[in-house]
């Protein structure tokens, strides 16, 4: 529920907007109940999905590390043997190599994107 009405990047998807109770909104008193519980929930969710992302992202950082390349750098790419099946054809796909290079970047993208100087083949 916390996921589907906030804000994502991605997308730009502005959630609808879901009123908060306030007291002495209805007066049915059952109606009441129900609303002050969905409140206190959403709360609780909220609360706990914020804790679990901060974790995963500080478990998510341990591995990271911040990589610029400038035009003229030597660099490996990296293909994935199960996904990319045009470069070599191999019996066992487990055992192809994950790298392939170097080849120099000619032309830088965008932040994290390049252009290599592929062969011809």
């Amino acid at each position: 529920m916390w996921y589907n009405t906030t804000f994502h990047i991605s997308t730009g998807f502005n959630p609808p907007v879901l009123v908060h109770f306030l007291e002495g909104e209805t007066r049915v008193e059952a109606v009441a109940h129900e609303l002050r519980d969905r409140d206190e929930a959403l709360r609780q969710l909220k609360f706990n999905l914020q804790n679990v992302q901060e974790q995963m992202k500080v478990q998510a950082d341990k591995k990271r590390k911040e990589v610029q390349f400038e035009v003229g750098d030597w660099v490996f790419l990296k293909l994935r043997p199960h996904r990319q099946q045009s470069v070599v054809q191999r019996i066992h796909q487990k055992l192809a190599p994950r790298f392939f290079g170097p080849y120099q970047i000619i032309k830088k993208v965008g932040s994290v994107a390049y252009k290599l100087q592929l062969p011809t083949t």
